[in-house]
């Protein structure tokens, strides 16, 4: 099996769990791999680094943050129809969507 292949399988796996097949109308998801916005932690650090002579880096705040997927609007045959839908990069560099030009 290619790895390709897993990766489709794993891509079919995750849109059944989330159910983004059926044409789920959410805003940043990709639609063919379901990828979405995930919760991430911005750290703010003072000091000098120890290998600088310093003692060492501090955490003085830990602030929540959004990571959001690249995504594109593309024209791409759904259901053997051109439809606009928002799609991942990485979705588009390898070959899983079908562009309608």
């Amino acid at each position: 099996v290619t790895i390709y292949a897993r990766y489709l399988n794993m891509c079919n796996s995750k849109l059944q769990a989330v159910g983004l097949r059926g044409g789920g109308k959410m805003a940043r998801v990709c639609k063919f791999c379901g990828k979405g916005s995930v919760r991430a932690n911005r750290i703010t650090r003072r000091g000098k680094a120890k290998k600088e002579g310093g003692i060492g880096r501090h955490i003085t705040k830990v602030a929540a943050r959004r990571q959001k997927p690249n995504l594109k609007k593309v024209k791409a045959i759904v259901d053997g129809s051109p439809q606009r839908v928002k799609v991942c990069t990485q979705c588009l560099k390898t070959g899983l969507v079908e562009r309608a030009y």
